[in-house]
């Protein structure tokens, strides 16, 4: 027979064989219908029900992967596909197979010897730059692999290929592509090869398995679909090499009928060039690109724009164009309940977009706002079902603790937290309910960070599984549900040493896991999100419990069975729970699943390629952006583009009709079939509305679609104009022109828009300008309102917003202070950071200190505490500025004690000092090899000891001797205040008359030393008294100042001066503050002197390591040191503990704007209510 090309209507051809066909039962229906996928026949089988055409008698409804199957089944060939988790698995062994240098953590398949010399360099040379131990990494090779499959039957068709190659323009495209058609055809070998050592009964791939269906055809075809009068192939934009073979081997099959495709207006010419081209009868319309013949005149017009200026805009047809993504389907949203309220019934609105899925979070939570059910339609990720994540990271516990792998607090009570349940387990108390849980999920990750203080551990570092076991066995049972955990911790250690063996055990044990989860969750309530002016009622009312997804997983768990029996034949891997780890996330974790929504008052939302034989009254397009839709053809990585684009154009002109690659012309013809798929969903009188976003994340524009560029929409928006573009700033819901009222408004839009339009309106400065709004107009639009949700919840936060507190007041007598006195929180002795903090801002100590001390017990305030850049504190959060910039790491710091201390205590010496090194090398070389430093030094000490030994030469040919001391740091008084001294570096000069002393402290980040000590100052002279922001008000950059510790005077100079000169008696003068990644040249290291000692420091020679900041003759050093005291006490004074506490926000601060980075912006309010402090 014949294959045969129309672009006509594919449910009017259906409707002409529906009418012809006897509708009395049959045994056999008439004619086949082959579709592209489920979601595409379950759209066709509605939409006939929906015309009253009977579907069982009319055709058997497929795909071309079911046919394959079928005509497989009964021979000796395999008729199913190997699990793509194998497959993945397979690729990686094979690549670790070739690698010169494989890792140890992948398991190489047996080398059966099967590859050719080319094959193996080729994939030597893969392995040797691909990262393939990444999951991302293989996923794209094996993206690439099916396509080459695609390309060549299944690695049967080279030939044409190969002169394909030939064929391209582009050397490099040539070189690198044949390396990789070379790599994979050895994949393809060494794949067939295992398969059949083993008696594996699987196809590779989709590709082998239609390429093996064809040889069948004429034996299995008169047996299984002799009754099959008509053939249809519908909703295919492209045929890649197998499918085309076998579709026209069906359509060459004497006993088969004609094949006739349907093609869509994108892709008919180039798949009409192809049809033409085969050894086999073909007819067509014509090749030229033709108009569909649809419904809607607008929609009409809109699909003839994509090849020809259109006169005008339809009255049908608006433009509408958003700042965002949200704000587009907030649009539509609004839109699609006002037409619900018109009583436009939800099935006859339908929104379409390139890709639903993408959309999903945003339209559900939009809808669920203006209370509309909606139900997109898109498959769902195994991986977000609760009882998925519990299992799959209860296996990869296990597997922790059977190759005794440390394990962090989070790894330890995820599978708690996600619900698991014992074998057999009933009663109440599993799964452990949220309170209890986070109980045990506090006091275990206050048990790591309390095992991990020590100076060189990390406050996330794991532990080891005993050690765990012994630390919750330190916890009082009766604060919590300890022995569930203990009896979970049991489970564990029993699991660890006796992983399943097999495939059946496997599913057996998991089995009984899943059966008691779903059994002890089914009486759970379902948490839902709810917010002011929100009713979900409505909106999830054909929801189903979560226990039905865990059914999923079980229902799954013998291909996870499967899987773990594969990969033991195939890499003679022994059992272990590694490998059922494996097991589970390739298995699982790859699937997604589709859920049909049973409320036919669900607004649908569907993706552009599965809108065919749908039928709208509205009609909403999302996603109308260049490289959106049509999208972007990726860039390959292993078939070169150039090749793609040779491939294509080989193909269109018949040269091999039958080769295809997915190229840049392919992706746009697929995507215009899917636009003319989304327009044919119009019937006349629809109503189109294409919805644009003009801003990307970074507020770049984006282009309006290609499919609709022709009409001026990216030209600036006007009221005549095509387009209604939403600004940036217009989130209140407007009156209507013509005289709606408020109240007419308020009951236009949602009660969530109500409540945002209420807020608005009544705090407009100016209530009189257009539109006048009054208070009787304000009780219009409340008496259409909750007032509980207003009074209770909202109306307290606006105004704490407009009227946020600018100050808190600490009462010894709190609560709080039960188990922890105030009094241990901030009393005496008060330490440097605290102060700086309290200095720069009362409300930034407070918040520091609040969340510092949450857990009650002794706070431990002198410890700096340890920062991150990549994780918050554990218990802080985000650390303020001051305190992660201004005070170095604590490990640095007792590494510099090392130094001074014990392996270089006499700094200028020759032998046990800075001046034994001859060079830089020498230098680097000592830090290398001693245990005190690790590589990381290198960036941070060696810097350092760099900068110093340059410094010492210039002293001892200066004849200046300047030796080094170390202060474990302690306390001193100040005017009856209790003053805490950190740890610092004490450096003594001797002029051979008297000795000075300069103490050193460090800080962490660039030029924070010089912020530290007021070194920054820019002004002509030192006037200003060195209190707490005089000094920084009085600065000529004070307005352009980037430096966080603004308005402070470090109080570590106070400290440190004080406690050399009271208990040390040295003559203090000077205060140096240290940078942590201080190098020789950067003169990061900063020195505050007195004027006239700065020639006992450095002699003739200057230093580029080391700068001297002149702070005045003795006098004025002395005056500055009162200023430093006078500093602390005031201070010290409103901290005392003995009453209450005041402390407010540095008005300075908030009224020029410098509080907007702060860490604690959010808690504060203040600085984004605008509140200017007085």
């Amino acid at each position: 027979m014949a294959l045969r090309a129309r672009t006509d209507s594919f449910i009017e051809y259906l409707q002409a064989r529906s009418e012809a066909t006897n509708r009395t039962p049959a045994r056999h229906p008439q004619g086949m219908c082959i579709l592209s996928g489920q979601l595409l026949r379950q759209n066709l089988k509605d939409h006939l029900d929906r015309e009253g055409i009977p579907t069982a008698p009319l055709a058997h409804f497929t795909t071309i992967e079911e046919l394959a199957t079928d005509l497989l089944e009964p021979t000796d060939d395999p008729h199913r596909m190997l699990a793509g988790g194998v497959r993945d698995r397979l690729v990686e062994g094979i690549l670790a197979a070739v690698d010169p240098q494989p890792p140890d953590e992948v398991v190489p398949p047996e080398d059966d010897d099967v590859l050719g010399s080319r094959e193996r360099n080729a994939l030597a040379e893969l392995a040797s730059r691909l990262p393939y131990t990444e999951e991302d990494t293989r996923e794209t090779l094996l993206t690439e692999l099916d396509d080459y499959f695609r390309w060549t039957d299944a690695a049967t068709d080279v030939s044409p290929a190969m002169e394909a190659l030939v064929a391209a323009d582009n050397r490099f495209a040539q070189q690198q592509t044949n390396r990789s058609m070379s790599a994979f055809r050895g994949i393809e070998r060494f794949i067939k090869a295992r398969l059949e050592t083993h008696s594996i009964d699987r196809q590779q791939s989709r590709s082998h398995l239609v390429h093996a269906a064809r040889d069948h055809v004429s034996e299995q075809w008169t047996a299984q679909f002799s009754h099959v009068d008509w053939i249809a192939v519908s909703g295919i934009s492209v045929f890649d090499n197998p499918t085309l073979r076998f579709l026209a081997t069906i359509a060459s099959e004497p006993s088969a009928p004609d094949v006739v495709v349907f093609n869509g207006s994108g892709s008919n010419q180039y798949n009409a060039a192809r049809f033409d081209a085969l050894p086999v009868e073909t007819s067509h319309e014509t090749p030229e690109q033709v108009l569909p013949d649809l419904e809607s005149s607008a929609a009409a017009t809109l699909f003839r724009a994509t090849s020809a200026a259109p006169e005008d805009v339809p009255e049908a047809v608006s433009f509408t164009e958003a700042p965002t993504d949200q704000r587009a389907v907030e649009r539509v949203a609004t839109e699609v309940r006002e037409l619900v309220q018109e009583g436009v019934h939800p099935r006859d609105i339908l929104i379409v977009a390139p890709d639903a899925g993408s959309y999903q979070s945003l339209i559900e939570q939009a809808f669920e706002t203006v209370e509309v059910p909606v139900h997109v339609e898109t498959r769902r990720p195994y991986v977000n079902i609760p009882a998925y994540r519990c299992f799959q990271t209860f296996v990869e516990v296990v597997d922790a603790v059977a190759n005794d792998e440390p394990i962090t607090f989070d790894e330890l009570v995820d599978p708690l937290r996600l619900g698991y349940c014992p074998r057999g387990s009933q009663g109440y108390r599993w799964p452990i309910d949220g309170r209890s849980f986070t109980k045990v999920e506090q006091e275990i990750h206050r048990k790591q960070q309390f095992y991990n203080r020590d100076p060189d551990r990390y406050e996330d570092q794991g532990i080891t599984f005993e050690t765990w076991r012994d630390l919750i066995d330190e916890i009082p049972h009766w604060t919590g549900p300890w022995e569930a955990v203990n009896e979970y911790l049991e489970d564990i250690a029993a699991l660890a040493d006796s992983p399943p063996e097999t495939g059946e055990a496997l599913t057996d044990l998991f089995g009984r896991y899943l059966g008691t989860y779903v059994f002890q969750t089914v009486d759970h309530e379902r948490s839902l999100y709810t917010g002011p002016a929100i009713d979900t009622t409505r909106t999830t009312l054909s929801e189903i419990h979560p226990t039905s997804e865990a059914e999923r997983v079980r229902n799954a768990l013998d291909d996870v069975g499967a899987h773990y029996d594969r990969v033991q034949t195939l890499f003679d891997a022994p059992a272990s729970w590694q490998e059922i780890a494996r097991a589970f996330a390739t298995t699982i974790g790859g699937q997604t699943y589709g859920k049909r929504h049973l409320d036919q008052y669900a607004v649908p939302v569907v993706d552009a390629g599965n809108a065919y034989f749908r039928e709208a009254d509205h009609l909403y397009l999302l996603g109308m952006d260049a490289d959106v839709f049509p999208g972007e053809a990726p860039t390959s990585t292993f078939l070169h583009n150039e090749v793609r684009r040779t491939v294509h154009d080989r193909a269109a002109g018949g040269e091999t009709p039958y080769h295809h690659l997915d190229s840049r012309e392919t992706v746009y013809s697929e995507a215009l079939d899917f636009y003319q798929a989304a327009l044919s969903t119009a019937s006349p009188e629809t109503e189109i509305t294409l919805v644009h976003t003009y801003h990307d994340g970074r507020g770049n524009d984006i282009s309006w679609s290609p499919f609709v560029d022709l009409f001026d929409v990216d030209e600036e928006p006007t009221d005549e104009g095509p387009v209604d573009r939403i600004s940036v700033g217009d989130w209140i819901p407007q009156r209507e022109s013509g005289g709606e009222s408020w109240q007419e408004l308020a009951n236009r839009i949602a009660p969530r828009e109500r409540l945002r339009m209420l807020l608005y309106q009544a705090h407009r400065d100016t209530p009189e300008d257009d539109p006048e709004v009054t208070a009787a107009h304000l009780d219009t639009i409340v008496d259409t309102l909750a007032t509980q949700p207003l009074s209770d919840l909202i109306l307290p936060r606006v105004d704490r917003y407009h009227t946020p507190p600018t100050a808190v007041t600490i009462e010894p007598d709190e609560p709080a202070f039960a188990d922890t006195s105030l009094e241990a929180v901030t009393g005496d002795p008060l330490f440097p950071h605290e102060l700086d903090l309290a200095s720069q801002c009362g409300l930034k100590y407070y918040y520091y200190q609040f969340l510092y001390n949450y857990t009650g017990g002794e706070p431990e305030r002198a410890k700096i505490p340890k920062y991150y850049s990549g994780n918050p504190h554990y218990r802080l959060g985000e650390l303020p500025y001051i305190v992660r910039e201004n005070y170095a790491d604590p490990r640095y710091v007792e590494k510099w004690k090392q130094i001074v201390t014990n392996l270089l205590p006499d700094r200028q010496s020759r032998t046990d000092g800075l001046a034994q090194f001859d060079s830089d090398e020498e230098l680097r070389e000592w830090v290398e090899q001693e245990p005190t430093f690790d590589s990381y030094d290198l960036n941070t000490i060696y810097q350092n000891l760099q900068g110093e030994r340059q410094l010492v030469e210039a002293e001892l040919s200066a004849g200046i001797t300047r030796t080094w001391d170390w202060r474990d740091g302690g306390t001193v008084t100040v005017d009856g205040h209790v003053l805490g001294v950190p740890a610092y570096r004490v450096d003594t000069i001797d002029d051979g008359e008297s000795t000075y002393a300069i103490p050193t402290f460090f800080t962490r980040f660039s030029k924070r030393g010089m912020s530290a000590l007021k070194a920054c100052f820019d002004g002509a002279i030192w006037e200003a008294d060195e209190r707490t922001g005089e000094l920084c008000l009085n600065c000529g950059s004070g307005d352009s100042c980037q430096y966080h510790s603004k308005y402070v005077i470090d109080h570590r100079m106070l400290a440190g001066h004080r406690y050399e000169t009271d208990v040390h008696d040295q003559t203090v003068i000077g205060i140096a503050m240290q940078e942590q990644y201080a190098g020789p040249t950067d003169g990061d290291r900063v020195v505050a002197l007195q004027t006239n000692h700065t020639d006992r420091i450095h002699g003739d020679d200057d230093t580029e390591f080391e700068q001297l900041v002149a702070r005045g003759y003795p006098n004025g050093w002395t005056d500055n040191v009162s200023d430093w005291e006078q500093n602390f006490t005031t201070m010290a004074d409103t901290l005392e503990a003995d009453g209450p506490i005041t402390l407010e926000a540095n008005s300075t601060l908030v009224n020029q704007d410098d509080c907007l980075d702060c860490v604690y912006r959010d808690l504060c309010a203040i600085p984004d209510s605008g509140v200017n402090i007085q």
